[in-house]
């Protein structure tokens, strides 16, 4: 299951014009449900007034339905977690527990620890890190929930907190640790950004070539946005040939990647740079081969 709170924030323009007539009304309905219904439309359009009127009429409404009360207390918990501006995290932290209290196993109680998690890891800039708090935070949702796409999520960030610190010792335990959770967890939808994680811990080892490998398989297991069919791939591409040229030295592959740059994104700005790329691996095999 998809993450509840990946909730896109554009609208397409034909969507926006349904929606803004509704905006700057009253929320006018007496069903709980579809109140739910439009507070997530105003969300999604990043309407976060009217969202929490909405959301808060159904929370008002709802008597009887204990499965509705938990989807509203969690879209109360969001919006008062995420808007931008006027979140207030002692409310959402609220909302979040009242989900844990009513129903621990339920599927949104394992989103609910997620997001109780990431409150302890995205942190203003003047504020310094709990590491070990954080650590511990999505062991939370690992444990609880294991196989589970939050228990994925929480994973990914917990190891992020390891190559936080650049030390090679982390970056070493990080490293064991993510390809032990992908050889138990095979099918995870985070595939491409665990090798990525592989590819950063190799970076901070000084292992090029593993780089390199741990590079391309994050590119190949990229999932498509369905919603974004002309997703444009031409920065990892480039990264790779320039990964494999002067880093890991596989001129082979570093072709490969300049010609595929030139085939998939010939009008990119580093079009004339790709072919340069490419006569400079020519050139540089030739003087190798002429012993020079």
């Amino acid at each position: 299951m998809r993450s509840p709170i990946a909730l896109p924030l554009l609208f397409p323009m034909l969507a926006l014009l349904v929606l803004l007539p509704v905006s700057c009304g009253e929320v006018d309905t007496g069903k709980p449900h579809k109140l739910l219904e439009q507070g997530w439309e105003y969300y999604r359009a990043g309407e976060y007034a009217p969202a929490l009127k909405a959301f808060q009429r159904a929370e008002r409404l709802n008597k009887k339905d204990p499965e509705l009360a938990l989807k509203i207390d969690y879209a109360l918990a969001t919006t008062w977690n995420l808007r931008r501006p006027g979140n207030d995290t002692a409310k959402a932290r609220a909302y979040y527990q009242a989900i844990l209290d009513k129903a621990p196993r339920h599927d949104l109680a394992a989103w609910t620890l997620l997001a109780l998690a990431r409150l302890l890891h995205v942190i203003p800039s003047d504020q310094k890190p709990d590491y070990p708090a954080m650590r511990l935070a999505y062991q939370r949702v690992i444990d609880a929930f294991p196989g589970h796409a939050a228990s994925d999520e929480a994973f990914l960030y917990q190891q992020t907190t390891l190559l936080a610190t650049l030390k090679p010792a982390e970056a070493a335990q990080a490293l064991t640790n993510v390809l032990a959770y992908m050889a138990r967890y095979p099918q995870t939808r985070q595939k491409s950004p665990l090798y990525q994680l592989v590819a950063n811990c190799h970076q901070i080892l000084g292992n090029p070539e593993a780089r390199l490998e741990a590079e391309i398989q994050a590119l190949k297991t990229r999932e498509l946005d369905p919603t974004n069919p002309r997703a444009n791939f031409a920065w990892p591409i480039w990264a790779i040939a320039n990964l494999a040229e002067f880093e890991a030295g596989d001129f082979k592959t570093a072709r490969e990647y300049y010609k595929r740059f030139l085939a998939e994104y010939p009008d990119e700005n580093k079009t004339y740079a790709a072919q340069v790329a490419l006569d400079r691996l020519a050139a540089t095999e030739a003087r190798v081969r002429a012993g020079k």
